[in-house]
């Protein structure tokens, strides 16, 4: 009754906003229906029930996402009289039930979805956990859950929470990014997935997208994990290539493929709890929007570089002409007569010298430095192409030698043929030619044709690889010589 209850109100707005006024028994129905969901007493298809219904509700139901969050507030107005949607969220977000708390994260995340307004509402969220202490902000203590807690259906609901709350909300992601644990911790998550068909190994998929869209809804708000930071990280720390199969591993895992099928709520046991049907939607969206966002970034990172370089080049030019200017001046002044200098002018004239001594010395330093990357980059480049192609050569030379020695084996064996055919002959009594040879001799000329055809079919396959091999070392070696001319 409650799914199909959720099916009628599911998109329908007028429905949606009945619902959100109906009161049942002195409370509103949707506090009565989330009572249903954190009570770890209920079975399990009704809590699921439960959370489905709710979800309906607030789809595409900006009013209805704002009047939850919105009795998560801090409010000294309206003191709530009864217990409010946001005390029984909070409640199961908090409890030791890790099924009220995926519940509770899955809810609140669809409270979030789409909405960018809700999601700087609940930045606003504190708790006192400890009297006598600061308030702590939710995101924070969220966080802090995903560290603690050992359940791992505890951290996919965290994760899936606080990667909707910081899609579009550069500030829900600064708040992370100044924790100093945050980053340490997801990067450990994402270098030790625990195989393909692992929970740790999804775990490892929602924490590289947590880093890539805090990459990407980064506004340089936290000087130490910036863009530039968070960009080197992935690049260097854990690598293009791997950071992508680790987003696209998630997509094959049963879990996913599984929740990814119905709205509807598809988990028979607490066990088959993971994701939800919304969230596997926003990771596909996301996953690909974060590899071109990643390619865009490097390619920036690489045109700034460029840039710097040409800044300090023409800051170098600049400094010349300066020093050419000032020269001329000087001989300018010495050819018109002795003149004499003030105390002061001298001094200012010392100070100037220095100055100038000082900015070209730094310029000097810059683009020393640049250079030595530059020439260690391209020395390593170089060094990792010459053990390519001296590999590929050294491949090439052993498959030479095989087809050689097949080649030879092939020569034998035509030789041996021969020789057992006149032997035949020999030993076989003369008889009609138009008589078939003997059974034996048929089949033993059967046998030698089919191992001298399958002799031929390796050597045919071993001269296409040793061709292909002379192809690959060619391009390697003009690409080694045209990066040496290049340098």
């Amino acid at each position: 009754m409650i799914l199909t209850i959720g099916d009628i109100i599911r998109g329908n707005e007028i429905i949606q906003q009945f619902m959100d006024e109906l009161e049942l028994a002195d409370r509103p129905a949707i506090v009565l229906i989330l009572m249903f969901m954190v009570n770890e007493k209920q079975p399990f298809k009704v809590r699921l029930a439960a959370l489905y219904c709710v979800q309906c509700f607030l789809f595409k139901n900006e009013k209805g996402q704002g009047s939850i969050v919105y009795t998560l507030l801090p409010n000294t107005e309206d003191v709530p009289t009864s217990v409010t949607s946001g005390q029984l969220l909070c409640a199961g977000l908090f409890s030791n039930d890790d099924v009220a708390h995926w519940l509770c994260s899955v809810l609140l995340s669809h409270c979030l979805y789409n909405n960018p307004t809700q999601r700087n509402n609940m930045l606003l969220v504190q708790l006192e956990l400890t009297p006598g202490l600061p308030p702590v902000h939710l995101i924070t203590q969220v966080f802090q859950m995903l560290v603690k807690e050992e359940s791992q259906r505890t951290r996919f609901g965290t994760l899936m929470l606080l990667v909707h709350w910081i899609e579009e909300c550069p500030a829900a992601a600064t708040s992370l990014l100044e924790d100093d644990t945050f980053v340490p911790y997801i990067l450990e998550s994402i270098e030790h997935s625990g195989g393909e068909e692992g929970n740790d190994s999804l775990q490892s998929s929602l924490c590289a997208l947590l880093l890539g869209l805090c990459l990407k809804f980064n506004d340089n708000t936290c000087q130490k994990y910036n863009k530039a930071t968070l960009l080197h990280l992935i690049t260097h720390r854990v690598g293009v290539d791997s950071y992508s199969e680790i987003l696209e591993s998630a997509c094959v895992k049963p879990y996913f493929t599984e929740a990814s099928k119905s709205p509807h709520p598809t988990a028979t046991v607490p066990d088959e709890l993971a994701l939800d049907y919304c969230f596997t939607k926003f990771y596909k969206k996301q996953q690909g929007l974060l590899e071109k966002t990643l390619e865009g970034e490097e390619e920036a990172e690489t045109d700034n570089t460029i840039e710097s370089h040409d800044l300090i080049v023409n800051g170098y030019k600049e400094l010349i002409k300066e020093q050419d200017e000032e020269i001329q001046r000087l001989k300018e002044q010495l050819a018109a007569g002795p003149a004499v200098a003030s105390p002061s002018e001298v001094e200012q004239l010392q100070q100037h010298t220095r100055d100038q001594e000082q900015y070209y010395q730094q310029y000097i330093t810059q683009l020393q430095t640049w250079y030595t990357h530059q020439t260690k980059q391209d020395h390593d480049n170089k060094v990792d192409l010459e053990n390519r192609f001296e590999q590929l050569r050294q491949d090439n030379q052993q498959q030479e030698q095989y087809v050689c020695q097949l080649i030879a084996d092939i020569e034998q064996l035509k030789l041996t043929n021969t020789d057992l055919q006149e032997r035949a002959e020999l030993a076989t009594p003369r008889q009609d030619p138009n008589q078939p040879p003997p059974e034996y001799i048929q089949q033993s000329i059967e046998e030698r044709d089919g191992l001298y055809g399958e002799l031929e079919a390796q050597l045919a396959t071993l001269k296409e690889a040793l061709n292909s091999s002379e192809a690959e070392a060619a391009a390697s070696k003009h690409t080694l010589l045209q990066r040496e001319s290049e340098s």
